[in-house]
């Protein structure tokens, strides 16, 4: 068997591994390994946990083993692997951690920064109100007005930052000195006139923010929207099927991925259980048509998603005693918030490889799969390195400009 037929094999025996969540017998396969080596794939068992190794017999000091578990695979040592304490303990990974560490780098393992803004809250407020015991005074603090912007918007941040009392935060002279501290409407310099930029209706919504403590701020205006669109989703003819159906809502999914353990909160399930089969769906909001979509698919890494919430599915069939179901791909339901058509959008098996093993566009740029970040991460958590990648610390500073985008 050539390199390039092994290679083949190889990758389909991968894809039906991690598909299945699960080991198959394939003890009686054998595959030529690089440099004429011989492989044989043997099933082990250990505490439950199905394992299938790559035995490498040529070199006994060291025997490698190829270790599928949950649909996640590494080299390492049968030593390595019999360690019972391996799992990180002290942090635990979801999508959005993942994905906020390929774009921002080490430094969000510690430093994570709150998102938030109107389009975040329309998404959250929309998935909300589509539960059956929705209660709006639950999570939300309801505020008769609109949330200033530009650079008003940014004093009321500053001073919700610095004051925790009413009385700080409409204070004109804290008012005074926060703009001064920012640079705020530098060609104004009458005092008066700077603290008369921060207006009764700045004044009412920081307020409010006092008041809301731990519930999310959102105006009267986007709640309306908000209905408005939970009212297309369960009208329009694409979508008020599935919204109307049997579903699970928000089902909190605790498994495992390397050492990590991992949380996912899937939006929804659909079980079928006369075809027994199992499909997980994430809503999506935006301002972009669907025909954009794929953008932030690609920018916010949803293929991420996509792969680790599968993971998550086959963990809720075995939780649930649905372990022969099939799990169906892995499907966002998108809809414009101007546009206004429900579109279900389905990650394929191409997709699924490149989530978990990397790709490379058609322009040169390459992204990194889930296995390669995990990998990373964890080597940044064990080693406390957060402000530098890996390639930094290993080569001393050294990093190589990537040329292999370009051709001479």
């Amino acid at each position: 068997m050539d390199s390039v037929e092994f290679k083949k094999q190889f990758k389909r025996l991968r894809r039906q591994l991690s598909e299945r969540g699960r080991c198959v017998d394939l003890k009686q396969r054998k595959f030529q390994y690089y440099e004429n080596k011989r492989v044989e794939l043997v099933e082990f068992m250990n505490k439950g946990v199905e394992l299938n190794l790559f035995k490498i017999p040529t070199n006994p000091n060291m025997i490698l083993y190829k270790i599928y578990y949950n649909k996640w695979e590494k080299y390492m040592t049968l030593d390595d692997a019999m360690i019972e304490n391996n799992l990180i303990t002290d942090l635990r990974l979801s999508f959005s951690r993942v994905s906020e560490f390929d774009r921002n780098g080490p430094r969000s393992l510690i430093d994570r920064k709150k998102i938030s803004g109107e389009f975040l809250d329309f998404g959250s407020l929309v998935d909300d109100m589509l539960q059956p015991d929705f209660d709006i005074n639950d999570k939300y603090y309801v505020f008769d007005g609109e949330k200033p912007t530009a650079m008003l918007g940014t004093l009321c941040d500053e001073l919700l930052n610095a004051y925790d009392t009413e009385a700080d935060l409409i204070s004109g002279v804290n008012i005074l000195t926060t703009i001064k501290k920012l640079g705020l409407w530098k060609t104004t310099k009458d005092n008066d006139k700077l603290v008369g930029k921060f207006t009764l209706q700045a004044g009412d919504y920081v307020v409010a923010m006092l008041n809301s403590k731990n519930k999310t701020l959102v105006t009267n205006l986007l709640v309306q929207e908000a209905e408005e669109m939970v009212a297309l989703l369960k009208t329009h003819e694409f979508s008020r099927d599935f919204i109307l159906g049997d579903l699970e809502y928000q089902v909190e999914v605790n498994f495992e991925i390397g050492n990590f353990k991992f949380l996912s909160i899937l939006d929804y399930i659909k079980i079928d259980h006369v075809n027994k089969t199992i499909r997980g769906i994430d809503l999506k909001t935006g301002s972009k048509p669907v025909s954009e979509f794929l953008s932030n698919f690609i920018k916010y890494r949803y293929y991420l998603q996509g792969v680790i919430y599968k993971s998550a599915l086959y963990k809720y069939a075995l939780d649930n005693n649905l372990g022969k179901y099939e799990i169906l791909p892995f499907q966002f339901l998108y809809c414009g918030r101007y546009e206004k058509i429900p579109t279900f959008l389905e990650i394929s098996d191409k997709w699924n490889d490149a989530s978990r093993y990397g790709f490379t566009t058609t322009s040169g740029y390459k992204y990194k799969g889930l296995y390669e970040l995990v990998d990373n991460i964890e080597w940044h958590w064990r080693n406390e390195v957060f402000n530098m990648s890996k390639e930094q610390f290993e080569n001393n500073g050294l990093v190589k400009i990537n040329d292999e985008f370009i051709n001479i």
